[in-house]
C-alpha cells in the first residue's frame, strides 16, 4: 500500500488517533528544495508514529527557525505519545537496519527501515535529523 498524507489520517482515525498539523504562519511562502523526498521522510516518520502509538494525538509540526534575506532554516517534527525510545538506542536509531527493541517487531510486526534513508536524506539537504 502506499503511503498518503489521506491513508495515514484514516489509519489515524481508525485507531483512534488525532493527527495534528501545526504549520509556522511564515510557512505562507513557497520553499525551495526536494518536495518529494521531505514528503516521503514526513510520511514515513508519520506512518511509524501511528504503529507505535496506541492512544493519543500525533503532531506533524513545521517552524521557521531561521530567516535571512534569501533563505530559511526549517524545523520539522512528527511527535507522539507512543511507546517511546529509550535514551540509549537513540544514537543507534538511524543506523541501518538496526531495530531498537527486537520485541516491538514481534508485537507491531514493523521494522523501522526509513529512518536511516531519511537521515541521509536530512543530511544530504544540509539538515539534521534527531
Amino acid at each position: 500500500m502506499k503511503i498518503s498524507p489521506i491513508s495515514l489520517t484514516i489509519a489515524a482515525s481508525n485507531k483512534g488517533l488525532r493527527l495534528i498539523f501545526d504549520l509556522d504562519p511564515a510557512l505562507n511562502m513557497p520553499v525551495r528544495g526536494d518536495p518529494m523526498r521531505l514528503a516521503q521522510v514526513l510520511l514515513n516518520y508519520t506512518s511509524n508514529a501511528i504503529k507505535f502509538t496506541l492512544k493519543g494525538d500525533i503532531t506533524i509540526r513545521a517552524r521557521v527557525l531561521e530567516q535571512r534575506a534569501d533563505d530559511f532554516l526549517i524545523r520539522f517534527e512528527v511527535e507522539d505519545t507512543g511507546i517511546g525510545i529509550s535514551a540509549a538506542e537513540i544514537d543507534n536509531l538511524f543506523q541501518a537496519f538496526h531495530q531498537a527493541d527486537a520485541s516491538t517487531t514481534r508485537k507491531y510486526a514493523v521494522q523501522v527501515w526509513g529512518w536511516p534513508s531519511a537521515s541521509s536524506w536530512w543530511n544530504w539537504m544540509g539538515a539534521q535529523s534527531a
